[in-house]
């Protein structure tokens, strides 16, 4: 292993471009923040469940969707 490693090719004749890049991000580091301020629910404040139906509205036609989709493929495989 140790002469495999000799004869590594260490001027990039054999680096593939579509592989490989470098880059460098020249932004300023920052740290890690926490955002803790955020307001909680109070069991006085009103919940909009006009938002959850429109979701789960929203859900439903993508599962719909997803159905047929899965329905379709298996019929292709059919053929």
């Amino acid at each position: 292993m140790i002469t495999a490693k000799q004869f590594h090719d260490i001027i990039g004749h054999y680096t593939r471009m579509d592989v490989v890049s470098l880059n460098l991000c020249q932004d300023e580091d920052q740290p890690i923040y926490y955002n803790t301020k955020t307001k909680k629910m109070s069991t006085n404040d009103e919940f909009d469940l006009s938002v959850v139906k429109e979701l789960q509205e929203k859900q439903n036609g993508l599962f719909d969707e997803f159905q047929n989709l899965k329905e379709l493929i298996s019929k292709m495989a059919e053929k």
